[in-house]
């Protein structure tokens, strides 16, 4: 590496410091405020006839928000995170010809106290591992799972 270059790094990584508080994930915390107790809600969802996937989505939402607000449950309101839908592409694959890699989404909201937060999540639809092996469905549906606990810790 020349000199200019380790300067020029430098400078960069100098004048992005002051900033760097701004990207953080606490930024978008509301207020660290603690929680009675966690209700997961997919009643919505299997309304849809989606039953199979409310059943490992509600598995894995449970589990990973305790682990999200582990130290934040106490005296407060409930929180309930209620689930509307999910949508798992019917590709999966980093093909750049199809559009770049698809996207698995899940809606829903939270709800603390009268407050309610809408919450939408993307994750890429790989995040099941490799398609062919077997449980890759379940595996997609568990990353959104863990993203949505992962949003509704920052949100709430």
């Amino acid at each position: 590496m020349n000199r200019r270059a380790f300067l020029l790094g430098f400078a960069a990584v100098s004048a992005a410091i002051p900033f760097a508080r701004y990207f953080s994930t606490d930024v978008f915390a509301q207020s660290g405020r603690t929680v009675s107790r966690i209700v997961v809600d997919t009643g919505p969802l299997e309304a849809r006839g989606a039953r199979g996937a409310a059943a490992v989505i509600g598995q894995q939402l449970r589990a990973s928000l305790a682990r999200e607000f582990a130290g934040r449950i106490g005296s407060g309101p409930v929180l309930t995170a209620r689930i509307h839908g999910v949508l798992l592409a019917h590709y999966s694959g980093g093909n750049e010809d199809f559009g770049g890699i698809p996207s698995d989404y899940l809606e829903g909201e939270i709800i603390v106290g009268k407050q309610r937060i809408p919450l939408d999540v993307a994750v890429s639809a790989d995040s099941g591992g490799t398609w062919y092996v077997p449980g890759f469905e379940e595996r997609r549906l568990r990353a959104l799972a863990d993203s949505f606990a992962s949003w509704a810790r920052r949100r709430v």
